[in-house]
């Protein structure tokens, strides 16, 4: 039986739970440079993917943003600025989509698998609520953490982002649990926090590179690591 005041903790994915183990830009430097001759420096293609990303529109052919057919769109969009032909841009589209949807190009931060079974063994509930496409489920599961996880949401199957409030409603629903019971846990403040806060539930800032100022963002905790979860929750890594 869970005794905890929290009944149930959500987490976000990237950067929370686990990483990219090398950088975005150079991903796709790499797919670019297969089919150009252009020299084309890491700036440039960074600045790129952040142009992209605001100028790829949220919904397209009713297809929504973080679904596996916008990020198509938004790797077209990218590959063409880089000066691939639509042809080339349609493969090196292809070469880095298989890319991110493998285990290896991920890193599961050091403490997560602990942290994971410690939550469960304690009777809480863990869910992951992420802007992300469809795949999501099949990669947690390629990153062996699927088992440890009560429910995976990706924002493309429930046709809604973070920080919107349906998203976490929903967790909340698949859980069970008054919000008052439940923290999301994640690495982005407009997101995870403030869409958080917003459905009524606890919220937990990861700043693992203790880059955030502090007092920054008032009432709300900062934590570097996932076991100040625990700490939370009043539980040790040792608990079953």
């Amino acid at each position: 039986m869970n005794d905890n005041k929290f009944k149930a903790v959500f987490f976000d994915a990237e950067f929370t739970l686990f990483c990219e183990k090398v950088k975005r830009s150079q991903i796709y430097l790499d797919a670019a440079a297969e089919y150009s001759s252009t020299d084309l420096s890491i700036d440039f293609v960074e600045a790129e993917l952040s142009r992209a990303f605001s100028t790829t529109p949220d919904s397209i052919n009713g297809q929504v943003k973080f679904s596996r057919a916008w990020w198509m769109s938004y790797n077209a969009n990218v590959f063409t600025a880089l000066d691939l032909s639509p042809k080339d841009a349609s493969k090196a589209s292809k070469t880095v989509t298989a890319y991110f949807s493998k285990a290896a190009a991920y890193m599961v931060y050091p403490e997560v698998v602990e942290v994971l079974k410690t939550l469960s063994s304690a009777g809480i509930q863990i869910g992951i609520i992420a802007n992300w496409s469809e795949d999501l489920p099949v990669l947690t599961k390629r990153l062996k953490l699927e088992k440890l996880l009560d429910f995976i949401i990706p924002s493309a199957e429930l046709r809604t982002e973070k920080p919107n409030r349906a998203i976490f409603d929903r967790a909340l629903f698949r859980c069970g649990v008054a919000a008052e019971s439940a923290i999301h846990v994640g690495a982005d403040f407009e997101r995870d926090i403030s869409g958080a806060l917003t459905a009524g539930m606890h919220a937990l800032l990861v700043d693992r590179d203790k880059n955030i100022e502090c007092g920054l963002h008032e009432g709300v905790k900062v934590i570097n690591n996932l076991y100040d979860v625990l700490d939370i929750c009043e539980l040790t890594a040792h608990d079953t």
